[in-house]
């Protein structure tokens, strides 16, 4: 025997003893203990600065021709008008001044898009006592509306025509700042939050292109704290805390061992898509919180056999596919993990099990379908859900209407990226970016923990070379990656987002973590390092090394992930690096 396997004997002995030396209720309460620290720091972070609980909260509608005149008392110098959209897009209207009420200056005409947004328009209109805001589109809907002097302070107003009064009745919730995620949606938080106010106020749901679940979940947000930044983003927020014990028992149950399952659980806390996916009220958190769910599940069961297990993992199913249709590719790969774990029991037992698989059935069709056909409910009972037709009529015409989109869904995107990019990290979406006075700037950008997507590249192919070995672990792992992967790269959609990669993020991790636990070369370092130059350097610490500079990295990134103001200096020095043209991660 050489010293290289004397040292993996030694190890083996070391791991063992450390497996059987405490009792069960010990390890449960490390485990319990170590999860909890780590899930409670996330949750610091990511509900600091999530968003304001304050917002305008009534809401005007009008239809074209509406006019709403208001009165400032004595003639003003207007700098800057202020508004947010209500549950409406492409909304048109016209603003003119008078000093007098009868003769009317040239209008500005406005053309307002995004839902639950504030803008501004800056202009000179020299002196003005009255202003009148005219719509020029139906469906008018406004949450509020303000106007600012020359030093920019909220002038007050009277309201003298017969309506308009809900537009300015929150003056003291109108920002300071124009533009500012804290107070406003940013990227495609205009489609969701307003699709679970209109579920909430029974009113058309705009947005159809995806089943109701999620905006569901959002619209439960929104009932507890209205309808603010808070209120829209909390239960995303809640579902990126939850992923955190979620991938610690995962790991757990695959690696055994506390500290592993730690390892990769910092890895993944430190991986910034993660974070700003967590921190914005879109359906990617949620959908992935159940992709991951139903993997851990199903790896229970692989362990145990236990029908609750199994039953459970079908349940998450339901849930991930009524999100997003993106679930149903984490199912197609739990079936093949079942179907291997099934057809390899009935060869060790000599005889199919026929109860099993009647279960299976029920678990991974029944349930599933059936949760997904409820998730309707709400949307259905707003009565803009094909009216004319009976409930489950309709829901198969909205999954007829979701393909259409889907299969013929073509648009200019700056930030489209193809599979092979998301690989390396190569374009980031930028979901937020302002200029602030003194040089300062704000981004919130979502893209990967470079540290942690590009070190996974080699743990992807060290757990494919496992796999092939027919190790069960790197196995499972590499199922639960390429389910999530392949139907991108065979899709024919050409537009696509590098977070349509975020559930493989995940997996990646679990990876990282299974490499660090089981590479070779780490021993072989180890041995070489201490043969040659005296130096006791263990596998552990290779590992809580890399997490801590996984951590390090997200540390440095902070700013431009959480929107927080940094100096254009910096961003351009230290985090724009210069091989990575595509890194748009603020703008000057």
């Amino acid at each position: 025997m050489n010293a290289y396997q004397e040292l993996n004997l030694e190890q083996s002995n070391s791991a063992s003893e450390e497996g059987t030396s405490q009792p069960p209720f010990l390890k449960r309460y490390r485990s319990v203990l170590i999860c909890s620290a780590i899930t409670l720091l996330y949750a610091v972070l990511i509900f600091t600065n999530l968003g304001n609980l304050q917002s305008p909260q009534t809401l005007f509608r009008a239809d074209a021709g509406t006019a709403v005149v208001v009165d400032f008392g004595k003639e003003q110098h207007l700098g800057m008008f202020q508004y947010m959209l209500g549950p409406s897009e492409e909304q048109r209207f016209t603003l003119e001044f008078s000093f007098d009420g009868d003769y009317w200056h040239e209008p500005f005409e406005l053309f307002i898009d995004p839902a639950f947004m504030w803008d501004y328009l800056s202009f000179d209109a020299g002196a003005a006592r009255f202003a009148r805001i005219t719509a020029q589109t139906d469906g008018f809907y406004f949450m509020e509306m303000a106007f600012r002097d020359s030093d920019m302070n909220v002038v007050p107003l009277t309201v003298i025509s017969n309506v308009g009064h809900e537009l300015f009745d929150e003056q003291h919730l109108v920002p300071t700042q124009p533009r500012d995620f804290m107070h406003s949606s940013m990227f495609d938080e205009v489609f969701y939050p307003r699709a679970a106010y209109e579920y909430i106020h029974f009113l058309d749901v705009n947005e159809r292109t995806h089943p109701p679940l999620g905006k569901v979940i959002i619209s439960w947000g929104i009932e507890l704290f209205g309808m603010t930044p808070f209120g829209w983003r909390v239960m995303t927020a809640l579902a990126g805390i939850a992923l955190i014990p979620f991938m610690y028992f995962f790991a757990l149950a695959l690696f055994k061992k506390d500290f592993w399952a730690g390892i990769a659980t910092v890895i993944f806390a430190s991986d910034f898509m993660h974070f700003v996916q967590s921190r914005i009220a879109t359906l990617d958190v949620l959908v992935t919180l159940f992709i991951i769910a139903m993997f851990y599940f199903m790896y229970r069961y692989s362990q145990s056999r236990s029908l609750v297990a199994l039953m459970f993992s079908g349940v998450f199913v339901g849930l991930a596919i009524a999100t997003k249709w993106s679930g149903l590719y984490g199912a197609v790969g739990l079936a093949l993990v079942f179907l291997y774990l099934y057809v390899k029991r009935c060869k060790e037992e000599g005889r199919f099990d026929y109860q099993t698989l009647l279960w299976s059935l029920g678990f991974f069709i029944v349930i599933p379908a059936v949760i997904y056909v409820l998730s309707y409910i709400p949307y259905y009972n707003t009565g803009y859900l094909y009216p004319d037709y009976g409930f489950l009529t309709a829901v198969v015409r909205s999954q007829l209407d979701m393909a259409d989109f889907h299969i013929g869904f073509a648009a200019y995107h700056p930030y489209v990226s193809p599979w092979w990019e998301w690989l390396i990290n190569w374009r980031p979406v930028l979901y937020f970016a302002n200029v602030l006075p003194n040089g300062l700037v704000q981004g919130i950008s979502t893209f990967g923990n470079p540290l942690v997507w590009w070190s996974g590249l080699l743990a992807l192919a060290f757990t494919a070379a496992r796999a092939v070995k027919k190790d069960f672990i790197a196995l499972f792992l590499m199922v639960g990656y390429l389910s999530q992967l392949l139907p991108w790269v065979l899709a024919s959609r050409e537009v696509q987002f590098i977070y349509y990669y975020y559930p493989n993020v995940a997996f990646l991790a679990l990876m990282l973590a299974y490499a660090l636990k089981e590479a070779d070369v780490f021993s072989r370092l180890e041995f070489t390092l201490k043969d040659r130059a005296g130096i006791c350097v263990s596998r552990k610490a290779f590992a809580c090394t890399f997490a801590a500079l996984c951590a390090g990295a997200f540390a440095l990134f902070y700013p431009v992930l959480s929107g927080m103001p940094i100096s254009l200096d910096f961003a351009q020095q230290f985090l724009i690096w210069p091989f990575m043209n595509e890194w748009i991660l603020v703008i000057s």
